[in-house]
């Protein structure tokens, strides 16, 4: 169909196929002519979170975080769990999300409020002294 004078259909009136193009090899001759997009490729480091034999995600460890830095997300975000996040305690941040949520409905709010307050406060301090999973510097 390189001439544009030429009619667009056959003697059987079906529109005419082009012509197929001829298999061509991959460029990479390295790459894996089974490889499939999205699966793990032999090794690539592959960048995904631990899943432990019971099927739930395996708490981050806090070890390599500036304390300097989690604690002043505590002193100051600490409400909405920002340094329970960048520890990499995940549940604890979502539960202080929704604590901050609960603060908004009138009659909840004179419990939610004051819990939040020592949460936080609490988990500061076992900041600063680096306890528990708030440990910084790693397994001593």
């Amino acid at each position: 169909m390189g001439n544009p004078f030429e009619d667009p259909y056959d003697e059987d009136g079906l529109p005419r196929q082009a012509a197929k193009k001829k298999w061509a090899p991959a460029k990479d001759p390295s790459a894996d002519p089974f490889a499939q997009p999205g699966m793990p490729q032999p090794g690539v480091q592959q960048h995904y979170p631990v899943v432990s034999q019971q099927g739930g995600l395996q708490p981050v460890s806090a070890a390599g975080k500036n304390k300097v830095l989690a604690a002043v997300f505590a002193l100051f975000l600490g409400q909405f769990g920002i340094h329970n996040f960048y520890l990499g305690n995940r549940e604890r941040g979502i539960g202080q999300l929704v604590l901050f949520g609960a603060t908004f409905v009138p009659i909840i709010h004179l419990v939610s409020v004051p819990v939040l307050v020592v949460w936080v406060t609490v988990e500061f301090i076992l900041i600063l002294l680096d306890v528990g999973s708030y440990n910084t510097k790693g397994p001593s």
